[in-house]
């Protein structure tokens, strides 16, 4: 899978995402600061028809704590699709986080403005 480095230096893909209503592609930051799957805008969010899944407590990069409601969808990418948990933002912008590359290997290229997914390969 491939994606991009846009003007302000965010490493991009597109992912496809569903809830029980609808299915969409969207355009998401990878974020490897974010140990969660997906994080989606509000606005996207409820379009898709989440289910409610829980919530835990996350520590935010500046040190405070705050609880975060957690929903499961789906992803589509890598020509696979799976359940994932779905956090929500009031941002405009979609995040990958960690919890979907565990096992991919994720290569950037800042000078080419490349980004690379692909599955890790055994040694």
């Amino acid at each position: 899978m491939q994606g991009y480095v846009d003007d302000q230096l965010q490493p991009k893909i597109k992912i496809g995402t569903k809830g029980m209503r609808k299915a969409v592609e969207i355009e998401a930051v990878i974020d490897t600061g974010f140990s969660g799957d997906l994080c989606l805008p509000f606005t996207i969010a409820t379009q898709l028809g989440l289910e409610l899944w829980g919530d835990r407590l996350v520590e935010l990069a500046d040190g405070s704590v705050k609880r975060d409601i957690i929903f499961l969808g789906m992803a589509a990418w890598d020509d696979k699709e799976e359940i994932v948990e779905i956090s929500l933002t009031e941002s405009e912008e979609a995040l990958v986080g960690s919890g979907l590359l565990e096992e991919k290997r994720l290569t950037i290229d800042y000078a080419d403005k490349i980004v690379v997914i692909e599955p890790k390969t055994i040694a």
